[in-house]
């Protein structure tokens, strides 16, 4: 049946229309597209400004900028000597404990002595010494005996040679001219305050005459006193400045004989100073391996119960010297592992947990990155943090301190918003 009604024509075109396309949206549909549109927006918008840092975490330690000092077994063997208890004070270079070795601890300690002397007298004085005998020094043994046969050979030579002898003297001069500006320098300050006694008395005696207290004589001669002990301490003064003039002249001397020393005894000398310094660091090799000496003026902190003939093994811990001068502000020291050290600069804030002390009820001590290593350790970055508030916590509460205290250090780096995190994460997904 043919359509003759126009509008029939339109509604058909339509309906072939629909049919192509579908229906149109209700208004519930494109209501909640302009509200899902509207929500991603409001979404966006907080994820921007929603902005926290991260937190990098680090194991961490509490000392003090002068830190005390752990003494190791240099070897594997017994301790014959223990010198020093727990809580012990004791004096830098004090010997507290030895090992047991092929070599008698106290003969290689008098050689050690012999050897620090030969650094501080003049070659000319070696002929007057005489090296340790009959020495059990182990290890050091080769080293002495080339070392005490090259020193007999140059004493040899120094007896040949006038100059030494004459050299020597000279010094002996030396020293006794130096002994005797000692003596002065007493003398002076003692004269110093006779002056300032007899220069009160003048002056005592000038008012009394103006007083009319005081005759003319006596004034007159208590001025002559002032005066002739005075010229006497500045006679007194003059003469040290002449002592060291007359020191320099002798230096001269000593200068000029040894100008005029053979090519051969030169090379003595030099070799016997070269033998010195190869035999000191031999004895200080040992001395590290064998002696446990103390490094710094300290009190002594035993690692554990510590008895002679007990076995030691090499590296073991066996006491802790702990400064008993002015040890600084107390610091923390962390170990940054490497994944997350790039994002700590200096002057971060820093949030201390310490063990033993649960944060939730003492709170955290507060701090700041005060320097990262530039070169890594074995196990990261070493980072030192100052505690801005000392041993006191966020809560307040005073913490006592104790040497490495260990604890927890998380370091607030910069913020990021929350979009900036999602969206760094899309990228190293796509990167993928």
């Amino acid at each position: 049946m043919a359509i003759t009604n126009p509008s029939d024509i339109r509604l058909n075109r339509q309906d072939d229309l629909e049919a192509i396309i579908g229906n149109p949206p209700g208004w519930t549909m494109r209501w909640g597209m302009t509200v899902l549109f509207l929500a991603t927006a409001m979404l966006l918008t907080i994820a921007w400004f929603v902005s926290y840092p991260d937190i990098v975490e680090a194991g961490t330690v509490l000392t003090t900028e002068k830190p005390p000092i752990r003494l190791v077994a240099g070897a594997s063997a017994r301790i014959i000597a223990v010198r020093a208890r727990n809580g012990d004070h004791v004096l830098k270079d004090e010997l507290l404990g030895i090992l047991e070795s092929p070599a008698e601890a106290n003969d290689v300690l008098a050689l050690d002595g012999f050897v620090q002397s030969l650094s501080r007298e003049d070659p000319a004085d070696f002929i007057s010494l005489r090296p340790p005998e009959n020495l059990q020094l182990g290890s050091l043994q080769a080293e002495y005996a080339r070392f005490k046969m090259n020193f007999e050979e140059l004493q040899y030579f120094i007896k040949q040679d006038i100059n030494f002898l004459k050299i020597s003297n000279l010094r002996k001069q030396i020293i006794e001219i130096e002994n005797v500006n000692s003596s002065l320098a007493k003398q002076i300050r003692i004269l110093e305050k006779e002056v300032q006694l007899y220069l009160k008395n003048a002056q005592r005696d000038s008012t009394l005459l103006t007083q009319n207290a005081a005759s003319e004589l006596e004034y007159e001669q208590s001025q002559t006193r002032y005066f002739l002990k005075k010229r006497e301490l500045e006679n007194l003064r003059s003469q040290p400045a002449n002592n060291r003039l007359e020191i320099k002249q002798l230096q001269a001397q000593i200068l000029d004989l040894r100008q005029r020393q053979s090519d051969a005894q030169n090379e003595h000398l030099l070799a016997i100073k070269s033998d010195i310094q190869a035999l000191k660091g031999e004895i200080d090799k040992w001395k590290q391996t064998w002696l446990l000496i103390a490094p710094i003026d300290g009190k002594v902190a035993l690692t554990s119960t510590l008895a002679e003939q007990q076995f030691l093994k090499a590296g073991q811990e066996v006491m802790t010297v702990i400064p008993t001068e002015k040890a600084g502000n107390i610091i923390a020291k962390a170990l940054l592992a490497g994944m997350g050290s790039g994002k700590v600069k200096d002057g971060m804030d820093v949030h201390i947990r310490l063990e033993g002390f649960p944060y939730q009820e003492f709170g955290v001590l507060n701090g700041k990155v005060k320097r990262i290593a530039e070169v890594p350790g074995k196990n990261g970055y070493e980072l030192e943090i100052e505690l801005t508030d000392g041993m006191t916590t966020s809560y307040g509460k005073e913490i006592p301190f104790r040497q490495e205290m260990a604890g927890t250090a998380r370091v607030i780096t910069e913020e990021r918003s929350l979009l900036m995190r999602i969206l760094e994460d899309l990228r190293a997904a796509f990167e993928k």
